[in-house]
This record gives C-alpha cells, sequence and structure tokens, in this order.
C-alpha cells in the first residue's frame, strides 16, 4: 500500500471518529491535576500507589523518615551492593541530605570533577540522580536535564538510584504535564523513567538492562512537616 493511501485511511478513520474521541482532555480549573488542592489525591494514597506501581515495573522503593534516614539508608544500600564508584548529578543538586561521608568514601563522577565524564558514565556501578517529580500512576520519575543534571546519569550505568521527595509526588502523566506547562522554563529535555529498562525479542522474551540501567532504586524522602 502506497504511503498516500495509507494516510488517507487514517485520515478518513479519524473524521468518522465521535467527536469525543478526537477532543484532547484538558483539566477542569480546580481539578485534581497540577498544583495539589482540597481535591486532590491524600499524600499517603499517592505514596501508596506510587510504590505498587514501581514495583508493578520492576523498581524497588525504600522509603526514609528525614534526610538523615536517607543518608544512612542509602550508604548501606551501595555498601551491600558492592558498588565501588558513582555517577552522580553535582552536589549541589543534593542540597539538604548529609552525603559528604558518602562523597568522601566512593570515586564519584560529576561533569565537573572529570573532564572524561562521558566516557566514565557507562563504566561506573551505580547511577545517583535526585527526580524532579514522581507520577503516582505510573511509577515514574521524571528529569528535567541540565549541565549538572546529564540525563546520561539516569540512562547509562546498571544500577540508577534516584532520590525523590513524597512532596513532589503528582497523580498521574497529566498532571506532570500541567506542572511542566506551568515552569515555563525549558530543559535541555525532560525523561520519564519507568522502572529498569525492558526490552523484548519478536519472540517476546524480556531482557532487563539492555537499553539501560537492568535496576531502578528509588529512595522516597518525606518532607518535614
Amino acid at each position: 500500500m502506497k504511503r498516500e493511501q495509507f494516510l488517507g485511511r487514517v485520515r478518513a478513520r479519524l473524521a468518522a471518529a465521535p467527536d469525543a474521541l478526537r477532543e484532547v482532555s484538558r483539566p477542569a480549573p480546580g481539578s485534581a491535576l497540577g498544583a495539589r488542592g482540597a481535591a486532590d489525591p491524600d499524600s499517603r494514597e499517592l505514596v501508596a500507589r506510587f510504590a505498587a506501581e514501581l514495583s508493578r515495573v520492576g523498581g524497588a522503593l525504600i522509603p526514609c523518615a528525614d534526610s538523615a534516614e536517607a543518608a544512612s539508608k542509602l550508604e548501606d544500600f551501595l555498601g551491600e551492593s558492592g558498588a565501588r564508584s558513582l555517577a552522580a548529578f553535582e552536589r549541589p543538586c543534593f542540597a539538604g541530605l548529609p552525603l559528604d561521608a558518602l562523597w568522601g568514601r566512593y570515586e564519584v563522577v560529576t561533569p565537573s570533577s572529570h573532564r572524561d565524564f562521558r566516557a566514565r558514565v557507562p563504566q561506573v556501578d551505580v547511577g545517583l540522580s535526585v527526580a524532579d517529580l514522581g507520577v503516582a500512576a505510573s511509577g515514574s520519575l521524571l528529569f528535567l536535564a541540565a549541565a549538572d543534571r546529564p540525563r546520561s546519569v539516569t540512562l547509562l550505568p546498571r544500577s540508577h538510584v534516584a532520590i525523590l521527595r513524597a512532596s513532589t509526588l503528582v497523580a498521574d502523566l497529566g498532571a506532570a504535564c500541567r506542572w511542566l506547562a506551568d515552569r515555563g522554563t525549558q530543559a535541555s529535555s525532560s525523561i520519564f523513567v519507568t522502572g529498569p529498562s525492558r526490552t523484548s525479542d519478536i519472540e517476546n522474551d524480556l531482557t532487563l538492562g539492555v537499553h539501560g540501567p537492568a535496576a531502578v532504586t528509588v529512595f522516597l524522602l518525606q518532607d518535614p512537616h
């Protein structure tokens, strides 16, 4: 079938579809999409949903009551995993987290510390990042890439560890897109990460870690009340 014939059939089917199917869904004013308000899901519901969906896609969640516990659990996790080297966002991205001991104990590769950063990232044991947003409905993490927050940290190491604040959880993809639109600034790219990399061939044999991390672990940090 020629290209124009194929596209013509698609246009004809779309033209015959009910208006409700063609209309783009937009959040109503005051709805739960976007900034949290009275109509938004309870934060505990968002955390529970995020944890369930992250587990469903093969990720792991480690809850942390505060920044000190997050740092302690992160050090335990890295020690148990046998990691020796990390690729990480720049240190200021982890503001409020007491990670000085971690920075001193491991070789931490960052854009400013290693001139060969791009070549080194695929060789490290763990990528360490801070997520900008969490999407409860899919267990996804959103990252806004920048010079101090390179996307390679979230995509190239075999194991990806992300720190996520509970206050940045939103209900669904619509809320995440609304949040992006409200920011009014453009990152070099916006990346949604949903669990470990999953690849399946024509026989439907699933393999993890072919095109990205084979393991994704999220340290969920509760914000102080």
